[in-house]
């Protein structure tokens, strides 16, 4: 379903469910709450997911991001555009990549706080990341992040874009729209029945995303690669400021 662009638009179709028009319902109020519609979708669908990672289709990059590992450099700033970390990776000094242990820093001792070499672990505070041992050397490129992000945003200029999840539940981003209109003007009729359409679409959009990656069987290994014991849900979460994102390729 596209944003604004015809009558089976987004916006179209909030102006149907809402009983509204362009004056009642102006472009950029619509815009406002259409984006915090997808948010709450995006959400929704980042819990279900299993293996298979939600991303916008929207983007024209991966969610992967790297940076310059800088010596002793004590914390790497997150970006709070990226919702969660799903892996972070660095490299030794040799250049070879290490994947790192998610941990609390409130678990380590003393010595394990001071320690310095080449990390194998991190932690997250705040918007920022904290590697364990810190490292003593630098390498450019050396800090990759692995994370998952919001939805990519409508403007009130768009015409032909497109949510970028499964089709099949685009009508959620105009149905919470509509709401947003209903409830404060207390449309009490078109508000019941706009929250029972929601419900319904919602616990079909978590069942979609839930069953996704029925080709894949879970099984935990304790075998590493040398780095790591695995298991088949992959690692952590989060994102980062200043680093740079991979094009997709």
């Amino acid at each position: 379903m596209q944003y604004n662009t015809g009558t089976n638009s987004i916006v179209a179709d909030v102006h149907f469910w809402a009983g509204t028009d362009a004056v009642t319902y102006p472009i950029a109020d619509i815009t406002r709450n259409a984006n915090q519609a997808l948010s709450k979708v995006v959400e929704m669908i980042m819990r279900s997911a299993g293996r298979w990672q939600f991303d916008d289709t929207n983007y024209d990059d991966l969610p992967i991001a790297t940076t310059d590992l800088v010596a002793n450099q004590t914390n790497f700033s997150l970006d709070v555009a990226h919702l969660k970390v799903a892996r972070v990776r660095i490299k030794d000094e040799h250049g070879k990549w290490r994947i790192l242990r998610p941990i609390d820093r409130r678990d380590l001792s003393e010595d394990e706080l001071n320690a310095t070499g080449t990390p194998d672990k991190y932690d997250k505070l705040g918007v920022s990341l904290f590697f364990f041992p810190l490292q003593n050397y630098s390498y450019d490129e050396g800090v990759e992040v692995q994370f998952e992000r919001d939805g990519d945003y409508f403007t009130t200029a768009d015409t032909d874009k497109a949510p970028g999840f499964a089709s099949t539940f685009h009508r959620l981003i105009s149905l919470y729209t509509a709401l947003d209109y209903t409830e404060p003007n207390e449309l009490e009729a078109r508000s019941r029945k706009i929250a029972k359409r929601i419900e319904k679409m919602e616990a079909e959009l978590v069942e979609f995303y839930s069953d996704r990656d029925r080709d894949e069987t879970p099984f935990f290994s304790t075998e590493g690669n040398g780095e790591y014991a695995v298991d088949s849900y992959g690692a952590p979460w989060f994102g980062e400021k200043n680093f740079r994102n991979w094009p997709n390729r």
